[in-house]
């Protein structure tokens, strides 16, 4: 599995984390290519799920509470979903959203977003999410990995807190962290 550069090797279940806040406006169309490009590159033995986050609610691309077998059909009816609901708006807080992705049992999560802790009501202090993502994907004794890798991509602009990096770092391995800014996705520098 791939997304955006990075690659997970031997995923089965894939599960797609995706910021549909409003500071993703400008490259959310981007950001939907290539998930089909992504989707299409796997294969049907393969399964997928697909998790925005906006506000304080995970908006999932049915069906709801699985996963769903890579197949052209599955993929094609899941993007018309996506074009149809999903407009990038308003704050987002990512807990709910990437509860019920570990809740799916994925072999790897794609997470993405542009501000991964939020900002006013929605924010979520940096240590409490890493605290919480321990207790939802720990690494268990006697494994040198965790059940579910996390890779993380960091758009638009760079997170002085680097906290989908730190994410990377502990859950997803040495290769699980991108930066993906503007330019690089066509976009006009913010200022």
């Amino acid at each position: 599995a791939s997304f955006a550069g990075l690659k997970a090797t031997n995923a089965r279940r894939i599960v797609y984390v995706v910021d549909a806040s409003g500071s993703m406006i400008g490259a959310f169309r981007t950001i939907v290519d290539e998930m089909g490009r992504s989707l299409d590159r796997m294969v049907p033995r393969q399964s997928f799920g697909i998790i925005f986050f906006q506000q304080n609610k995970a908006l999932t691309v049915p069906p709801r509470g699985r996963l769903q077998p890579a197949t052209e059909a599955n993929r094609d009816r899941a993007l018309a979903w996506i074009d149809r609901e999903v407009v990038p708006r308003g704050r987002s807080n990512p807990l709910e959203a990437i509860e019920a992705a570990i809740r799916l049992e994925p072999d790897v999560i794609f997470l993405l977003s542009n501000d991964i802790t939020g900002s006013d009501e929605y924010e979520i202090d940096q240590e409490e999410l890493l605290r919480m993502l321990e207790t939802m994907n720990p690494l268990e004794p006697g494994r040198t990995a965790r059940r579910c890798q996390i890779q993380c991509i960091q758009f638009l602009d760079p997170d002085p807190l680097e906290t989908l990096k730190r994410i990377a770092e502990i859950h997803g391995g040495p290769d699980g962290f991108k930066y993906i800014d503007r330019e690089q996705l066509g976009l006009r520098p913010t200022g």
